[in-house]
Parts: structure tokens; sequence; C-alpha cells
């Protein structure tokens, strides 16, 4: 497995991923990667795979 090498924050995928970036006036900030399958949620549901992926990187 290569380090540093884009993956899917819900399930791990490496193939067919979407970035989610957020932008603030000018600057766009790209802040993790979906796959297309795990892609397809709504903000509540991507805030809890936030959420679980902060949990898991602190344990």
């Amino acid at each position: 497995m290569v380090e540093n090498q884009e993956r899917c924050l819900k399930c791990g995928k490496q193939q067919g991923l979407q970035g989610v970036a957020l932008t603030l006036g000018r600057k766009t900030f790209h802040l993790f990667y979906l796959c297309t399958k795990c892609g397809n949620v709504d903000i509540e549901e991507l805030l809890k795979v936030i959420r679980s992926y902060k949990k898991k990187r602190t344990t």
C-alpha cells in the first residue's frame, strides 16, 4: 500500500473518488475524498462520516 494516496474517507476505496471541498471567499480548501458509492450523502450524513473519521484518528 502506498502512503499519502487518496482514499475514500468512508470506505477506504481508491477508485472513483470525488473531492469534497469548501470555498471561503477566493480560497478553496480540499477537505477529503468520497467514492461514487459513498459520495451520494446529505450534509447530516457527511458530518457523521467526518466525526467518525476524527474518532478513528485519535484512538
